[in-house]
């Protein structure tokens, strides 16, 4: 797969503008019209499979880096889907879901969380860095004490860094500027490992996925999923996007850019760029097995048209 460097190396020989300004705009407009070109179509090579190891009274797990959305999601020992519930529905058909446990029948995905882990009880966040960096602030959003509270800290060369408050929850921890090297944030006592950092990383999201109902013994859940392009940030970052397709994010990225400058030729990449869109969504169309397929099962009736699963 392509890097982002070479990516923005090409657009920039191609336009004839090397400057560092323009290679700012570049990447932003890359990552957006990346992730726009990802939505127009449901593609093969986007397909996705992990498996998830549950634990015994845990019912929040981190879904990859990739995950954009899910096609199936069922225990490993069943070829029975598990139900998708939506954030406005999950409290209303299921009334005060944490009391309830057994084996997980559905899940919801709605958290976008800007830690890894949360404390396992209240506790301090410590910080630090990999080595002698210069001088950071740490930004802390979290709940202390039963009340929301934001606290700023500041991190010297390679010194621990601890916080005033004990935070039961985090919403966030970012800094205010990209690192050279890592940046670790931990409990105090515990020692869990909170969040780190990569270079040029600021803050950093997880998505979540929960289960109902809570799980009382360790399980595996396996999964399906269409791929959606992470945040391109590094030059070393790849693309998802296979490099027979990346032609048509080109067109794409130099259409948007000339566009911008008044430039006639926008129009001929806008073309091309859609001539491109137009042969995948045919393959698209020759991939995925779209008949339908309803039928009458526990008690409702229930899509298995291919991917449209047991939702």
């Amino acid at each position: 797969m392509l890097s982002l460097k070479q990516f923005c190396t090409r657009i920039q020989k191609y336009i004839g503008d090397d400057s560092t300004t323009t290679l700012a705009v570049i990447k932003e407009t890359t990552n957006l019209k990346a992730r726009e070109l990802l939505r127009k179509g449901f593609f093969p090579w986007l397909l996705r499979e992990k498996t998830l190891t549950l634990t015994a009274g845990t019912t929040d797990y981190v879904l990859p880096y990739d995950f954009g959305k899910p096609i199936s999601i069922r225990q490993t020992n069943t070829p029975i889907q598990l139900r998708q519930l939506w954030v406005g529905d999950f409290d209303r058909a299921l009334p005060d879901p944490s009391n309830h446990t057994g084996n997980p029948t559905g899940f919801m995905i709605a958290y976008q969380n800007n830690v890894l882990t949360q404390p396992s009880t209240a506790d301090k966040v410590v910080g630090y860095q990999s080595y002698s960096q210069p001088t950071k602030t740490v930004t802390i959003y979290g709940v202390a004490g039963g009340v929301d509270r934001t606290e700023v800290l500041t991190l010297c060369a390679a010194a621990e860094v601890s916080s005033t408050n004990s935070y039961s929850k985090l919403y966030s921890i970012s800094i205010d500027d990209s690192p050279e090297d890592s940046v670790y944030f931990r409990e105090l006592t515990a020692a869990t490992e909170l969040l780190v950092l990569y270079p040029n990383n600021i803050s950093l999201e997880y998505k979540t996925i929960r289960f109902y109902p809570k799980p009382t013994q360790a399980n595996s859940i396996y999964m399906k999923y269409q791929a959606m392009q992470p945040w391109l940030v590094n030059d070393s970052d790849l693309f998802i996007i296979p490099n027979d397709i990346i032609d048509v994010l080109f067109h794409m990225v130099v259409e948007d850019h000339l566009a911008k400058q008044g430039d006639s030729k926008a129009a001929y990449h806008e073309q091309k760029a859609q001539n491109g869109i137009n042969d995948l969504l045919k393959d698209v169309d020759m991939s995925w097995d779209m008949t339908p397929q309803i039928k009458y099962g526990s008690n409702r009736v229930v899509d298995q048209s291919y991917p449209f699963v047991n939702q």
